[in-house]
């Protein structure tokens, strides 16, 4: 009796779990990018530091010169004067000032902020523009300018606001949509994964099934030949 040994190469096993670990590389949320919001708009910054320019000094008794039209003071609310000619020269370097800081924002605006919210921005500055106008001509006291300045920038502020909250209402509900799409993604990706794995998983459990060792015994038989059986 003989034996006749086959001998395979060994052949390693991918693990399923190897999904796991690409799974945890991966994000689990994802999400819109809201970008900047209206606080970062460099027309902000520009126009509160006009407030320190000495070109509009003569007007700081006056007018509030940075962008905050609350920061009028009860002396200002109640200033029955109009405007100098000294004055008129100034108010105009101020208004020419804060156009410029207008502009300064704009691309900004454009970039990141929503149209509603650039309409009402647009709405706002046109209007305090128009009211300028009337306190450079004469045709308003500096205590009616103020009062009617402060009550613009309440509605404007309310417009502004009421964009906002509407650009943010949509970016949650992209934002929702988006971590919804993500997760339907990856658990199609995993599933996908996981199904070829299985799959590769079966081929090689046969090609290790095929090639394992296998002993075969062989014995003379009575008519001269050999039976033999493998295990």
């Amino acid at each position: 009796m003989f034996k006749r040994t086959i001998l395979s190469a060994p052949f390693g096993l991918r693990r399923i779990g190897a999904v796991v670990a690409l799974a945890a590389l991966m994000p689990l949320t994802a999400c819109v990018s809201t970008g900047p919001n209206a606080a970062s708009d460099p027309t902000r910054a520009c126009l509160s530091s006009l407030g320190n320019d000495s070109r509009f000094f003569d007007l700081r008794t006056k007018i509030a010169i940075n962008r905050l039209a609350e920061n009028a003071t009860l002396d200002m609310l109640s200033d029955g004067s109009t405007v100098t000619e000294a004055e008129r020269s100034a108010l105009s370097a101020w208004k020419d000032a804060r156009d410029a800081c207008i502009g300064q924002g704009a691309s900004f605006r454009a970039n990141y902020l929503s149209s509603e919210y650039q309409n009402a921005f647009g709405a706002g500055q046109a209007a305090l523009n128009a009211l300028i106008a009337r306190l450079y001509n004469g045709e308003i006291t500096y205590a009616q300018f103020n009062r009617e300045r402060a009550s613009l920038a309440v509605n404007a502020g309310a417009s502004l606001n009421s964009a906002e909250q509407r650009q943010r209402e949509v970016n949650a509900e992209q934002s929702a949509r988006s971590r919804a799409a993500f997760g339907q993604a990856l658990t199609g990706t995993l599933g996908e994964m996981q199904n070829q794995l299985i799959y590769q998983q079966q081929l090689q459990n046969q090609q290790i099934q095929q090639n394992r060792i296998r002993n075969t015994d062989c014995t003379r038989n009575f008519n001269g030949g050999f039976n033999c059986t493998s295990y």
